[in-house]
């Protein structure tokens, strides 16, 4: 899937309503270069192996509290997956990952979100080269093992740079945090930040 422009496919998150979705019999899937502007998930790869999310633009709608928003890259048991080059903001998360094996997030940026990399139950991966600015967490790494997390940064993110629950066996070097600032139950500075997700 490759230049394409899509808007507003569907809001519902329990449907997985996204605007590109790949099932497990597509595997090897390359989606690149597309435009995607919508409160539902962006791209969400489901149980497939080998597929690429390289040089998209995806935008969340501003106008829906960001626990009802969609994630910008969302990923459910997949493996050897390639997250590349991708601008992500005002969806949930960036990229959620969760439940899966070998894959790598690598030099993309994530703006204004509840969690830049948002890690659960995956292992064997590498998170290199990243930015997050202004999300509530930038990187949330949880319940994962054997992690390679280097060279990214964290600017002016709320609460946390990088947030570590139970990860086992993983190497952090070289990743830079700087400007991180208390949140706030009032008037956040991250639009769609009230609420708890």
């Amino acid at each position: 899937v490759e230049g394409c422009r899509l808007r507003n496919w569907g809001r519902n998150l329990t449907e997985l309503d996204a605007a590109i979705f790949v099932g497990k019999a597509a595997s090897d899937a390359v989606i690149r270069g597309n435009d995607l502007r919508g409160a539902g998930f962006g791209v969400w790869l489901d149980a497939t192996a080998g597929a690429q999310v390289l040089d998209n633009r995806i935008e969340g709608d501003e106008s829906v509290r960001s626990q009802d928003r969609g994630n910008g890259i969302h990923l459910y048991a997949v493996k050897d997956a390639l997250v590349r080059g991708n601008r992500v903001s005002h969806t949930r998360d960036g990229v959620y990952i969760d439940t899966s094996n070998d894959s790598s997030i690598e030099a993309n940026r994530f703006e204004e979100l509840r969690y830049g990399v948002h890690y659960m139950f995956t292992h064997n991966s590498r998170v290199t080269d990243n930015l997050t600015r202004r999300t509530r967490t930038g990187y949330a790494l949880m319940q994962s093992r054997k992690l390679t997390v280097t060279g990214n940064r964290s600017i002016d993110d709320e609460n946390y740079g990088i947030l570590m629950n139970y990860i086992t066996y993983s190497t952090l070097a070289g990743n830079r945090v700087e400007g991180v600032r208390s949140g706030s139950t009032g008037d956040a500075m991250i639009s769609g930040a009230e609420g708890k997700a």
